[in-house]
């Protein structure tokens, strides 16, 4: 018998099927999608594209496309991202074919090289035009990878805040706040490929899980948009009697919410909470407490789903954008002179002619 408190729903079920593809752009990017293709996300449509075809024939992913063969010749760009907005230009029509189709195209990208930096963009423009909404999610460059590398970042975060519908960040920088000294580069990127995971299977539940308390593109928008600001995200999960407290307190501790930093200094808050058809009103009250207490001053959006497969745990993913200028570690490095902004065709592989 189900008790007074619980939150039940017949909305235990996915919404009218979303149509949402994920690219994953450059050598990153499609790092990022190759890791993400497992588990619940196994549902969700991957491509990778890239200007290296090396890198993409050590991906196990269905869906890859090689960019601007005919100007990289398949050996990337070199860091460039002139050369990688060229390449995607050369195939955009291509590009344009892939996201048919897609009410949401998702655009996975590290920030700060060739090809992730230039096609992205051009990627996201495409796509707007073949009907979907876009939201970009791009990593940072870590500060000892050079100024050069960050202010092609810098320029290429811009331009996606131009052309995609949302921009979500994560600076490769906070990662290194969860790792020691014997951790090793591979498991480093690991590390961001799992942030990554998390932040997309956040969003997917968020688009695709029917709500008791509904929240969707819109309201992702409505939180992240401004080309002043920036945008990070967290997800945590726990189980068990105390799941409502442990929650938000891996939340709080969050590196990529910089210890609660980034929800005191936000202007707008979303916040999904996704957990079992146990989940109690007690609990959304105990979570939806300690974030409106650390963000006193932000717009808060909410939404409450109940997902039967997630058993006894509850999971919490927020979105949260403050003022760009409001990040004293990008001001003290800007001051030093780098600027830092934060915040799947066939399998076989088409060489286009251009």
């Amino acid at each position: 018998m189900t008790t007074q408190n619980q939150i039940v729903s017949s909305a235990d079920k996915l919404k009218e099927p979303l149509a949402l593809k994920v690219f994953g752009v450059g050598g990153a990017g499609c790092n990022a999608v190759e890791h993400m293709a497992h588990g619940e996300l196994a549902r969700v449509r991957f491509t990778a594209v890239n200007t290296d075809i090396q890198s993409l024939l050590d991906l196990s992913i269905e869906c890859v496309m090689p960019l601007g063969a005919a100007l990289t010749r398949g050996l990337g760009a070199g860091g460039d991202p002139e050369v990688g907005r060229a390449a995607a230009e050369q195939d955009a029509d291509q590009l344009r074919k892939l996201c048919g189709g897609a009410e949401v195209v998702v655009i996975v990208a590290g920030l700060g090289g060739g090809t992730g930096t230039g096609a992205s963009p051009v990627l996201a423009r495409v796509a707007k035009e073949a009907g979907a909404l876009v939201l970009a999610i791009a990593t940072l460059p870590f500060e000892c990878e050079g100024a050069r590398r960050q202010r092609q970042a810098q320029a290429g975060l811009a331009e996606l805040k131009e052309t995609a519908d949302a921009v979500l960040c994560l600076p490769n920088q906070r990662v290194l706040k969860l790792i020691d000294e014997r951790t090793s580069l591979i498991e480093t990127f690991n590390i961001t490929n799992d942030l990554l995971a998390q932040g997309l299977r956040g969003i997917w539940r968020l688009l695709t899980r029917g709500g008791i308390i509904n929240v969707d593109f819109a309201d992702l928008c409505a939180v992240v948009c401004g080309q002043h600001a920036e945008s990070s995200f967290a997800c945590a999960e726990a189980r068990g009697e105390h799941r409502g407290r442990e929650v938000v307190e891996k939340l709080m501790a969050s590196p990529l919410l910089e210890g609660g930093t980034v929800l005191n200094q936000a202007e707008s808050v979303l916040v999904s909470l996704v957990a079992g058809s146990d989940l109690t009103m007690a609990e959304v009250n105990r979570v939806m407490s300690r974030i409106n207490h650390a963000c006193e001053n932000a717009h808060i959006i909410m939404g409450a789903a109940v997902e039967a497969d997630l058993g006894d745990r509850l999971c919490v993913t927020v979105v949260a954008t403050r003022p760009a200028d409001s990040n004293p570690e990008k001001n003290r490095v800007a001051s030093a002179g780098t600027t830092v902004l934060e915040g799947s065709a066939a399998r076989s592989i088409e060489v286009s002619g251009g």
